[in-house]
């Protein structure tokens, strides 16, 4: 039979593997918890970029069409005195790069 002294040094070393072993667990899944959080972090930011990009793609094109369009409008001119958007001041200098010596 075992003595005391033998009982007592195998259940303190079961004890002590089995609190080393539960903290060694709680370690690794800690790590791993985290791995976890920065790869979903990662991937969010990627999403967030690429609709970010898509946005700005969007709004680009939409931009590019909207100023084109303001261009077009800008550009013809209103002969209609009764117009609001009539500027006299354009129509004038129309005419006058219209009939210059310079123009043909």
């Amino acid at each position: 039979m075992a003595s005391s002294t033998q009982n007592i040094v195998r259940w303190t070393a079961l004890l002590a593997g089995i609190a080393y072993g539960a903290t060694h667990l709680r370690s690794v899944q800690r790590e791993q918890h985290a791995a976890h959080a920065d790869a979903e972090r990662k991937h969010k930011e990627q999403l967030y970029a690429q609709a970010k990009q898509a946005w700005e793609d969007k709004v680009k094109s939409k931009g590019k069409e909207a100023l084109e369009k303001t261009k077009e409008k800008a550009e013809e001119l209103i002969t209609d005195p009764k117009d609001p958007k009539f500027d006299l001041a354009k129509l004038i200098e129309h005419a006058a790069k219209k009939h210059s010596p310079s123009h043909a």
